[in-house]
């Protein structure tokens, strides 16, 4: 069962134009605008903060995923809350620029 919070932030995934990964996955091997949660840990594996940043990812398995912006291999599906097929600067002029996409879903 999810929480409030967790339906809230659902929520505003797909309001940005997200598909869940709950719902479906991105087809293997094509490149897409994923929501990926960030979590800084401290000592003893405390999480400090939480941060959700739009990153260009590929589905490399059933099971894999690769952060594109990154460079960083090998994640599971769980490090990301939604995807979509990638803008172009046409479709939405607001998010054109270096950076843009990255802060639009930066946790509260």
């Amino acid at each position: 069962m999810k929480t409030d919070y967790e339906l809230e932030i659902e929520q505003r995934v797909r309001e940005y134009g997200f598909t869940l990964m709950d719902e479906a996955l991105p087809e293997i091997g094509k490149e897409v605008e994923a929501v990926r949660v960030v979590q800084d840990r401290g000592f003893g594996g405390v999480i400090l903060n939480t941060k959700r940043i739009v990153v260009p990812i590929v589905r490399t398995g059933d099971y894999e995923y690769t952060d594109l912006l990154n460079e960083t291999r090998m994640l599971s599906q769980s490090e990301f809350l939604g995807w979509r097929e990638p803008e172009t600067n046409s479709e939405s002029p607001s998010t054109s620029g270096e950076g843009a996409s990255q802060g639009a879903m930066a946790a509260e």
